[in-house]
């Protein structure tokens, strides 16, 4: 893949394809800059993608740390939670059937972040079928897809929105994905993704509704409430922050009621994580979270680097309040994982997946804004 830069337009070139697209846009916020911080901001982002991409660290596999019997049918996430389901499915008590599959696999029980909330397992449990779980996680996916590409073709132009489109596809391919519907954390991101959308469509109560859903799914998506609240209070919009707050003490509520049903199963004498969450994995560990896109798995760890420099530089240059709203979450998670995660939570990056493509597919606008004022 070339760029060529033309005038206001970015011409990417696909040498698979045989096709240019053009990048024809509305200016970003790099168009107002001098030459001299042009430069000096081309030259910060050329050091990042080529020092990135040298001291990468090497592809790391999805780890489970709770798979330690030997097993191969014990192996992973995934299978724990499919287990999980089938045995509710049958009638089990949830937290029953996830004592029992939890405890099978030898995964630490001692700590109550060890047990995952009831969502989606009892969701998709107590559908006529588990398929349509899977269905409606397709469908969310789906819905990022086409009003993501709404959105940045009203705010950016159709090219963009064209590439942000295959962007979005590329992170929300594991929604599509049959047997992975039972882990929250596509929820979760897909939802996120989904409520930064609303917004940007000025769906308020939409966007806020799905803001409170993700925190359901999975508690890791605290950091987009606090986002979605800050916004709301920056910008006195005190009947939005009212509902966030309300939201926040129905999950409070739903969360107590999950860490009581989950201390009357913790046993004396059960395993704790050898090591604690607060890892400071620093870049390592932040480039494998991101790397948890159906694209970039199948590249080197440098393309990640690529990748998250470029979503970097496109929140920066995107004027709009979705960038905002995007860029603040994308930067919140970023910092997070560079303290928190262990090398087996690598399935965490699907959580801000979606949301990366968002500032990706801005990318060739900065670029061609800077490039413009470098050589002004």
């Amino acid at each position: 893949m070339s760029t060529a830069f033309h005038g206001r337009k970015v011409l990417v070139y696909s040498e698979a394809s045989g096709m240019a697209v053009s990048f024809d846009g509305p200016p970003t916020a790099f168009s107002r800059l001098s030459t001299r911080a042009a430069r000096l901001v081309l030259a910060v982002t050329l050091v990042a993608v080529f020092g990135g991409a040298v001291w990468a660290p090497a592809p790391q596999a999805p780890a489970n740390d709770g798979a330690r019997s030997g097993r191969t049918e014990d192996q992973g996430d995934v299978a724990l939670h499919q287990a999980t389901l089938e045995r509710t499915a049958r009638g089990e008590n949830y937290y029953d059937a996830v004592n029992v599959e939890l405890r099978a696999r030898r995964y630490p029980t001692r700590s109550i972040f060890n047990w995952r909330t009831p969502l989606p397992v009892w969701f998709m449990a107590h559908m006529p079928t588990p398929a349509w779980g899977r269905a409606t996680l397709s469908a969310i996916g789906f819905a990022v897809v086409v009003l993501g590409f709404g959105l940045l073709a009203a705010e950016s132009g159709r090219a963009t929105a064209a590439w942000g489109a295959f962007l979005l596809l590329t992170g929300v391919l594991p929604c599509f994905v049959n047997g992975l519907a039972v882990m929250s954390e596509l929820w979760a991101g897909a939802l996120i993704a989904l409520s930064v959308i609303c917004y940007g469509w000025r769906w308020t109560a939409a966007g806020q509704a799905t803001a409170v859903l993700a925190l359901f799914f999975r508690e890791l998506a605290a950091p987009y409430w606090v986002v979605c609240m800050g916004l709301a209070v920056r910008q006195r919009q005190w009947r939005d922050a009212g509902r966030l707050a309300l939201g926040l003490v129905a999950y409070l509520a739903f969360y107590a009621w999950h860490a009581r049903e989950v201390l009357a199963r913790i046993q004396p004498g059960d395993a704790a994580h050898a090591t604690s969450w607060i890892a400071f994995g620093g870049l390592p560990f932040v480039l494998t979270a991101v790397q948890m896109n159906g694209l970039l798995l199948l590249l080197p760890m440098g393309a990640t680097v690529v990748y998250l420099v470029a979503a970097a530089i496109g929140f920066a240059g995107w004027r709009s309040p979705t960038a905002q709203r995007a860029g603040l979450t994308a930067a919140a998670y970023v910092a997070a994982f560079a303290v928190v995660g262990q090398s087996f939570n690598q399935y965490w990056g699907s959580i801000i997946a979606p949301l990366l493509c968002l500032g990706v597919a801005h990318g060739p606008l900065s670029l061609r804004d800077l490039w413009q004022r470098a050589r002004a």
